[in-house]
């Protein structure tokens, strides 16, 4: 059915309910459950007329609900989610409530709907939206909590919505197999379980029907290998605990002249004055507690002090390490580093080592959103992704346009010599901009660089907000202060990412929000994204990338530009815009890592193959 056809019947049916009482409403509702599922088919893009009508019955009840009325932009992505197919929608266009629309219409096919959120704050923040629309309707909404018991947590799977992060959805589902596996004494992986009937076993989840992931970019590509990894320890505290302490003494007196370093790895020199060192040391300890070769823990011990810097890779918290997502600058403290360098890090900064994990089970994004029969999705930015989207998942990218022309306007790449140069011409233009009134988001690629900005800035008096995603609620209410007049909020990557930006009338007449990329990142979609939180819904807004000769992208991808703006710049500022090279550069990786992701998974397609012979 064409998709003008598809939106022409949705108001025809939004007409008609709009004329129905409650009790009418939700008699409706229930007379659409009955026509799905009479209709046998578990496809909601098989029955379009079915879909056009459970999209007007669902933006119906949220119009009286929530007293928003939806776009036709958004109306087209509830359509194009419930078709199966990722969506654009650019940034600030009201992702959420096309989201909440199309949950409300699959979850009329009941048979549990998993709304996949980056945080437990967006998931209970969601799920509250939804929650009376959906109820009007018969229809129950949960939300996952990381701390819920089984009971909590089946519960919430129970609803025929069901919001929480990406990862508890993948958690639970590794729990569930493992679950049928030990009922039948069987490999987590062997084919068999997947045919195992629903009541063979306690399960969390219903049979993995129809999800919606939110920032599908990020989840189903940039995170697509990256594995989730079920774990459990018999102890507390490390049983190697002296070797680990011992290996960071050790790694503490080593230069690097002494090692090699490989990508995050280091590697003792053979040839180096250390090696020795370490071998005359070995004779010192109890063999007994070794779980891996002596120079290995040294080597994870050099690793964690010379490659993985706090407020970079990791946070200390709760006195924990917590580690930093290097794409969206989030905190996971559901994951650990394996193989030891959880426990090296720890060790380095004087906390006691905790118990090395043992894997019970893991599953790669990949793997685990290509279990459902049904996936679709949204985002603010798809680039370089489309054939990647239909070739692993199998699903399409559908645009939508924006409701109104966008007034962002482009103030071109600014590169330095020096990262140092580059953030005191950050801070500087920050100044001028801050005086004509605008309010400024600028976005760094750390937290030490979001520190360094901010402590910058008020040498100048200025007082800015810091977002570093430590806190996910206290982002959220900062960042929808951003568009405020005079406002200046400094943001690790993606940080506050799903939260809207309102401008004030003063911040409007100045020239709405600018933003500044304070360092390229090797995913175009990045970048776009965070200057997509300018000129929101027709506001005017601007945007500007910096980048050095010292940024990481140039220097481990591209040290040849690095030598250029060295060669060119005088020492100070390149005179020339380069985004065409930048544009190119990132093109370039974005195709590299499709590669190696396809290769990835192929490769554990096969081993999961050859699991299942077994």
């Amino acid at each position: 059915m064409p998709r003008e056809f598809s939106l022409k019947l949705v108001r025809e049916f939004q007409s008609h309910c709009s004329l129905l009482s409650r009790l009418e409403l939700r008699a409706e509702a229930y007379r659409l459950k009955e026509l799905v599922l009479q209709s046998c088919e578990k496809s909601p893009a098989s029955i379009p007329e079915l879909s056009a009508r459970s999209i007007a019955l669902a933006s119906e009840s949220i119009r009286r609900e929530t007293g928003f009325e939806l776009f036709e932009c958004q109306l087209r992505a509830a359509l194009a989610i419930v078709g199966g197919n990722i969506v654009e929608l650019a940034t600030g266009e009201g992702k959420t409530l096309a989201t909440t629309t199309a949950a409300i219409a699959l979850a009329l096919h009941q048979r549990g709907v998993h709304i996949s959120t980056p945080n437990e704050y967006l998931s209970n923040r969601d799920a509250a939206l939804t929650s009376n629309a959906a109820n009007s309707l018969g229809l129950s909404v949960g939300s996952l909590q990381h701390r819920d018991d089984l009971e909590q947590k089946c519960t919430a799977y129970n609803k025929d919505i069901t919001y929480g992060p990406g990862y508890e959805f993948g958690f639970d589902c590794m729990r569930d197999r493992l679950s049928q596996a030990a009922a039948f004494d069987l490999s987590p992986g062997t084919r068999i379980l997947e045919r195992l009937n629903d009541e063979a076993a306690p399960r969390l989840q219903r049979p993995l029907a129809f999800s919606i992931v939110d920032e599908a970019d990020h989840v189903l590509i940039d995170d697509a290998i990256s594995p989730l990894v079920l774990s459990a320890a018999e102890h507390s505290y490390a049983t190697d605990e002296s070797i680990i302490l011992q290996a960071s003494e050790l790694a503490s007196r080593l230069s690097k002249d002494d090692l090699e370093f490989v990508g995050k790895a280091v590697r003792i020199r053979a040839d180096s004055n250390s090696m020795q060192a370490v071998k005359d040391a070995e004779s010192c300890l109890n063999p007994d507690l070794l779980l891996r070769p002596w120079e290995t823990y040294v080597e994870l011990a050099a690793s964690a002090r010379f490659l993985y810097q706090p407020t970079v890779d990791y946070i200390i918290k709760q006195n924990q390490v917590q580690i930093v997502d290097q794409g969206t600058g989030r905190i996971h403290a559901e994951r650990k580093w394996q193989f030891g360098l959880q426990q090296a890090i720890e060790s380095k900064e004087g906390i006691r080592p905790s118990a090395e994990q043992a894997v019970l089970a893991q599953l790669t994004c990949q793997q685990f959103y290509s279990s459902y029969e049904f996936l679709g999705g949204l985002t603010g930015t798809t680039t370089d992704c489309e054939k990647e989207f239909r070739q692993v998942y199998g699903v399409k990218v559908r645009r939508i346009s924006r409701r109104l022309p966008c007034q962002r306007t482009y103030h071109g790449l600014r590169s330095f010599v020096t990262k140092e140069q580059k953030l005191q011409a950050i801070v500087a233009s920050t100044a001028q901009q801050h005086a004509s009134g605008m309010p400024v988001l600028i976005g760094t690629h750390s937290i030490r660089d979001s520190h360094r900005i901010a402590d910058l800035l008020k040498t100048l008096d200025l007082q800015p907000q810091l977002l570093t995603g430590c806190d996910e609620e206290c982002e959220s209410a900062i960042i929808s202060q951003a568009g405020q007049s005079g406002s200046i909020t400094v943001a690790t990557n993606l940080a506050g990412r799903g939260t809207d930006i309102q401008l004030d009338n003063k911040a409007k007449c100045s020239g709405g929000l600018h933003v500044i990329v304070s360092e390229p990142h090797e995913s175009s979609r990045v970048d776009q994204q965070l200057m997509g939180r300018s000129a929101r819904q027709g506001d005017p807004g601007s945007c500007q990338i910096f980048m050095s000769a010292e940024d990481d992208l140039l220097v481990l991808e591209a040290p040849w530009v690095s030598k250029a703006i060295r060669r060119m710049s005088a020492g100070g500022e390149l005179k020339l815009d380069i985004s065409s090279k930048l544009r190119q550069l990132q093109k370039g990786i974005a195709q590299r890592r499709f590669q190696q992701r396809l290769q990835l998974i192929q490769q554990a397609r096969v081993e999961q193959e050859l699991l299942q012979v077994n």
